[in-house]
This record gives C-alpha cells, structure tokens and sequence, in this order.
C-alpha cells in the first residue's frame, strides 16, 4: 500500500508539473505574440475560426456566454447578428466553457484541464495554443 501510495503521489506531482510546463508556453507564446491566445475573447475567436490546437481551461471555470443558434460561433458578449456566418440568431448560455471544449474536441483539437495554476487564472482562466 505504501509503495501504491507513494507512486500516486509520484504521478500526482508530474501532471502538476507538465499542466505548468504546458501554462508557462502558452502564456509565453502568447505574449510573444505567437500561436498562443489567452482570455475568453481571444479563445473564442480561435475556436470559431478552428484555430486551437490545444484547449487550456481551469478546472470548473464555468461562465456564461452568447452562442449562434446556427453555426454554434461562441462570443463573450451579445451580438446582433453572427459575424462568423452572417445568419444565425445569437442567444444566451449559461456555460461557453463547456460548449468551447465540445466544440474544439469535435475539431479534433485537444484539451487540457488545469487544476490549478495561479499564472493560469491571471491571464483570464482560458487560453489556447494555434494551429496557424
């Protein structure tokens, strides 16, 4: 049981350390201005033009958002009309977050759950690495 014990606690560690590895390039890229955005506008955008690579999302950030009734096109605040498609109807939801991930898994991008970084949560909770 000790040894069990010992090498959770082992694996435990690592992932903390590969999700900083993962957060550090991201914001790095980002700021850089290279194929990284961070905050929910920036991700958003990426996700509506099929951008992200690699989704990085704080565990249990859940916020509400505006959704084409059309295109599925995910904003952070009310549009008059889709600006992805041009016809869609834009109308509340309660979690853009998790529409975000669906959306970029069905795209084949991947996602990584954050449990916690602080550098993470400074840049807005959310942030993707690029394909282009």
């Amino acid at each position: 049981v000790e040894v069990f014990s010992r090498a959770e606690q082992i694996g435990v560690e690592a992932e903390k350390q590969r999700e900083q590895r993962l957060v550090d390039h991201l914001i790095t890229t980002a700021a850089k201005g290279g194929g990284a955005v961070v905050g929910t506008e920036g991700v958003f955008d990426a996700i509506n033009h099929d951008r992200v690579k690699a989704l990085l999302v704080e565990e249990g950030l859940p916020q509400p958002g505006y959704v084409c009734d059309t295109c599925g096109a995910l904003y952070v605040a009310m549009q008059e009309s889709c600006s992805v498609c041009g016809k869609g109807k834009v109308e509340r939801t309660l979690d853009a977050i998790e529409m975000a991930v669906s959306g970029v898994m069905r795209r084949g991008g991947e996602i990584d759950i954050v449990r916690a970084s602080s550098a993470l949560t400074k840049v807005g909770s959310i942030g993707a690495l690029l394909r282009y």
